[in-house]
């Protein structure tokens, strides 16, 4: 039966960074699959070679990449190694992805960022499940440290001196019980003149 390691010092990542929780096994004979259990909320989740959003989980290379590290990340992480006499389980690793997104539930299905870094730059698109099926949005394209439009109003709001304040919500339209949703696009940036001017 397989022994199975993984590194227990996993520090916090920030949304949106890469993670690699490295895995490490003992096996004679070779293993024949290796496969990653996430278990957040009482829930467990297999992750997979070929799983969305990761690489690695192979015989050849064991370790579990998360390219792109969210809210719904966050959890107990095993390594699990079969060979012909058995599974091999190794200890549970804790994830904690700081920062992060508001809303992204069926009363609230819009994204909000409340503090947008150029990492996040890329297509969003909204999912909507039902017993129908499964329906998707448009992709909506987020450009974050792209200085927006800023109106003479909010140019001229002196409360937050120096400050800059950008917020981004892609917000899904309609309901979940529709299937397919829209989802739109926008910014809210404010900044103030400089104190003297």
């Amino acid at each position: 039966m397989p022994t199975v390691h993984v590194d227990p010092g996993l520090s916090p990542v920030r949304y949106g960074e890469k993670v690699m929780i490295a895995c490490v096994f003992n096996a004679y004979p070779r293993p024949t699959k290796i496969y990653w259990e996430k278990e957040s909320n009482s829930i467990t989740n297999v992750i997979n070679n070929g799983t969305i959003g990761t690489y690695g989980i192979t015989v050849a290379n064991p370790s579990l990449t998360i390219v792109y590290a969210t809210d719904s990340d966050s959890g107990l992480y095993k390594c699990v190694a079969i060979n012909e006499f058995g599974m091999g389980y190794s200890s549970s690793v804790k994830l904690s992805v700081t920062g992060g997104i508001k809303g992204v539930t069926v009363k609230n299905p819009s994204l909000i960022i409340p503090s947008a870094v150029e990492s996040m730059s890329g297509e969003y698109t909204c999912y909507a499940v039902n017993s129908v099926g499964t329906g998707s949005s448009l992709p909506a394209k987020l450009t974050a440290g792209v200085t927006p439009f800023i109106n003479s109003k909010t140019a001229g709001d002196s409360k937050n001196q120096g400050s800059t304040a950008m917020t981004v919500i892609i917000a899904a339209v309609g309901t979940i019980a529709a299937v397919g949703s829209t989802i739109i696009a926008f910014c809210n940036y404010r900044r103030s003149k400089r104190s003297g001017k």
